[in-house]
């Protein structure tokens, strides 16, 4: 199985910019990078939801599995760590009569006029049924029909995305099933299963070529870094734009024409943070509380970033490394009797 460190990498980074929008958007600290930045945050899920429908197929084809096998594993992967926050949150945050109903996710962030505890973690929600969708429709059609479907529903999801006024492409806004959240998900992350079928081109380049593209590689990691801060505010075509440059870096990566991308695949640290990426995400409203209460957010805003998320970090490996494996057992113990 080929290591796609540099896309992991890429992953890594989206998930501290948004912790760190995060800090800066609920609590009106943080002034690192500006309004811009802070406007923009919103085009970082898409891409998320796009390596995910990525890796989606990058696991598919790299592990013989079957289809029950993959839906429990997603199970597993995904629900310890949400439905762990969410009673978390049912307790510390606030209270909410609906809380039987999330815990099985359903709720507005999936189109059900329901009030949810996922707060900032919000397509957590969503991207789980989703992959569940697009993960059963690649087993149950072959490769033609799964391509045609997928890049239907990814197409009209766009469409009606792009031209509908009221959708927000911002934040969580889920009044309705064709209100953001959903057609998103189906959009990119169908965007980025077509992007891991697109066939590998074999080019032989001399050095200079490697050069060229070496400084292409370079251009599409700094878009990757900087392009949302030159929009002031995030619109359709922003969000749209970014994502497909980022698709371009992802399928370049992949390549490995350059010189940047065959470093970058080789550093298998990324894995080590990447593997912890999840659970972080999923306790970053607790870290940012935390953070708050240990820090002078006034005095101490860079500090106080800095804090967050060594928090969070803690807070994600001590749950997948020593929670998670206590709950397993738990469960197995339930199971066995």
């Amino acid at each position: 199985m080929k290591k796609l460190y540099s896309i992991e990498l890429l992953r890594v980074y989206f998930l501290i910019f948004i912790i760190i929008i995060h800090s800066a958007t609920q609590n009106a600290f943080i002034p690192i990078f500006g309004n811009n930045i802070l406007h923009s945050m919103g085009a970082r899920v898409d891409i998320f939801m796009l390596i995910c429908g990525f890796f989606l197929m990058n696991s598919y084809n790299n592990k013989d599995m079957s289809l029950k096998e993959r839906i429990v594993y997603r199970i597993k992967r995904i629900l310890p760590a949400l439905l762990s926050y969410k009673i978390l949150a049912f307790f510390i945050l606030h209270n909410n009569k609906y809380l039987l109903s999330d815990l099985f996710i359903l709720n507005k962030n999936i189109g059900i006029d329901i009030h949810s505890l996922s707060h900032v973690i919000w397509y957590i929600d969503v991207m789980f049924y989703v992959y569940l969708f697009y993960l059963t429709l690649l087993y149950i059609t072959n490769k033609i029909s799964f391509t045609f479907i997928t890049s239907i529903i990814s197409i009209i999801s766009m469409v009606i995305l792009f031209s509908h006024d009221n959708v927000n492409m911002h934040m969580q806004m889920a009044n309705s099933f064709l209100d953001g959240g959903v057609l998103r998900c189906f959009a990119f992350m169908g965007m980025g299963i077509l992007l891991y079928m697109i066939p590998k081109c074999k080019i032989k380049l001399n050095n200079m070529g490697k050069y060229m593209f070496t400084m292409f590689e370079f251009v599409l990691l700094a878009i990757a870094f900087a392009y949302p801060a030159m929009h002031r505010y995030v619109n359709k075509e922003m969000v749209l734009n970014y994502v497909l440059w980022m698709a371009i870096f992802i399928y370049c990566m992949r390549q490995e024409y350059g010189y940047l991308s065959k470093f970058l695949n080789k550093q298998s640290w990324i894995k080590n943070i990447s593997k912890y990426c999840y659970e972080i995400y999923v306790f970053q409203v607790f870290a940012i509380m935390l953070g708050e209460k240990i820090m002078s957010v006034n005095s101490y805003p860079y500090m106080t970033t800095v804090v967050i998320l060594v928090i969070a970090f803690i807070f994600g490996k001590s749950f997948k490394d020593y929670i998670y494996p206590n709950i397993k057992n738990i469960t197995r113990l339930f199971i066995t009797k």
